[in-house]
């Protein structure tokens, strides 16, 4: 692949990031919310720690997409990746409170 093609690759990518953020953050969620139900709502010191360790990996990917976004001036999908950021804080907060 030349690198013009994976510019655009990236480019395209990153365009249809933003429609995918928000199935993602619902996914999550609804996984993290049939662990904490299955486990009685007490989760293993391994799972809370692969929790936190998910929302900091993807607090991050979202910062970074918002930020990719707001320079390419998409400010409406840059304000949907750190909504969806909060989100699933909010959903981890949930679980490991």
């Amino acid at each position: 692949m030349s690198y013009e093609q994976t510019i655009a690759s990236i480019d395209a990518s990153i365009h249809r990031a933003a429609d995918d953020i928000d199935s993602s953050v619902d996914l999550a969620a609804q996984s993290m919310d049939l662990l904490l139900a299955e486990s009685n709502g007490k989760l293993t010191r391994s799972e809370r720690s692969l929790i936190h360790n998910v929302e900091i990996l993807f607090a991050s990917a979202m910062h970074r997409e918002a930020w990719l976004l707001h320079r390419r001036g998409e400010h409406d999908d840059a304000r949907r990746a750190l909504a969806a950021a909060r989100r699933f804080q909010e959903a981890t907060d949930r679980i490991l409170v």
